[in-house]
Formats: C-alpha cells, structure tokens, sequence
C-alpha cells in the first residue's frame, strides 16, 4: 500500500490525471513526469521508513526557551517543470535519532522517510560545508528518481553516492574552492530537475578557486615591509 503523508490512507493512482490521490482528504502527488518506461512511475513510496517504535511523541521542533531543532538552509524552485518549491532545514541528528528514527544521519527526504514534510529535504545540523552541500545533492538526486521516476530506494540511492562522491572529489582538487551559496542553489535545482548537476560544480569549483588564488598574488604583492 502506498500511504498519505497526511492521514496515512491509501493513495490510488488516477489514471484520466497522473495523480496518486487520496480518497480520506484530498491529498494528491502528481505521478511521474518522465518515468522511464511504461512500468516505472513515481512516486514510489514502498520503500518509506516510519518511526521507530516507541517514539510516538508530538515532534516539537520549536520548544519554548531553546534553541530550534530544525532551521531552514536554502530554497529552490525546481522539479520538472520548474515550480516545484523545495525546502532545505537543517536537522537537530540527536533529536531526530532520540524521538523519531534511531538510525537517522547526514539527511533525509519524504520518499524515504515518511516522517518528513513532502516538500523538505533535512540536513544534519553541525556538519561542514562542503558535507551539507555534497548531502543535499545527494538527498536531491535521490529524492527527484524516486518521486518521479518511480525508481526504488537502493537503485536511487545508489545513483545518489555517485554524484555525491564526485562533489566531494571536486574539493580535494588542488586549486578549487567551495562555491558561494547562490552558485549551490544552481546546483540543486538542475538536480531537482533531474540533470546531473557534475559539469556545472566543477566549473564552480574551477572559477571560485581562481578568485581565491588572484587574492592571494594580490595580498603577497601588497605586504607591507616592517623594516620600511
């Protein structure tokens, strides 16, 4: 069964629209853009994990007198068509592990875990940049063929690990330089709309590592002599 992210009933695929529907309340996803092939239309929810058992608390991720617990980073528009609003949080990992899902880390869509909002991708808290960005795109890519194009979480997953590896390569290069956040944001879009994003982060990488190299000749070039 395919369940609501809403009211946790059945979702039917309505074939005369190419929406998966609830009938309880009125919730609807629409199926695959560009599944690809007859037999593969997202999305695919089979594979959602719920919480754990025992954590059946109310999820409280603005306590009164402390710090948030889930903070957006960025948001995009993006998807197929180009209208898709995707949300970015940052994620408080323990409570997340300690009231929702004990094995949750690094980060997480709705097509996964069916605790999270349909339009966020959550990003663990307290990481580096360059791991928040190689996460995202990760969670992006991943997100986009299991919504979309119907593919199960191993098969997306897998996908996943590739480009994310590529990213975090990208950063070991000597030479290249993490892009500023606007340049990330060009990033995930091409991803949330099913584009591998590769060829635009290295040239990112490539152009802000540049800057920071003529920054350097410029600041050697200018030192101030303490004996003048």
């Amino acid at each position: 069964m395919i369940a609501c992210p809403r009211c946790r009933h059945e979702l039917k695929l309505r074939a005369d629209t190419n929406e998966w529907a609830c009938a309880s309340c009125a919730f609807t996803l629409v199926a695959g853009l560009h599944a690809a092939s007859s037999s593969e239309k997202g999305p695919y929810l089979g594979d959602q994990l719920m919480r754990n058992a025992g954590h059946d608390c109310d999820i409280e991720w603005s306590p009164d007198h402390e710090e948030p617990r889930l903070n957006c980073w960025m948001d995009i528009r993006t998807g197929p068509d180009g209208t898709e609003e995707l949300h970015y949080m940052l994620g408080d990992a323990d409570y997340i592990q300690d009231h929702i899902y004990d094995d949750w880390v690094n980060g997480g869509h709705f097509y996964r875990y069916a605790w999270t909002a349909e339009n966020q991708i959550i990003i663990q808290d307290g990481l580096t940049l360059l791991n928040h960005i190689a996460t995202a795109v990760h969670e992006t890519h991943e997100r986009y063929r299991m919504k979309y194009l119907g593919w199960r979480y191993e098969r997306a997953h897998a996908s996943a690990r590739v480009i994310e590896r590529a990213i975090r390569n990208l950063a070991l290069e000597k030479g290249t330089v993490i892009p500023n956040t606007a340049d990330i944001e060009h990033m995930l879009v091409m991803e949330g709309q099913g584009m591998d994003c590769l060829d635009l982060a290295k040239d990112l990488f490539e152009k802000e590592g540049e800057k920071a190299t003529a920054a350097t000749k410029q600041a050697n070039a200018t030192k101030v002599d303490p004996k003048a």
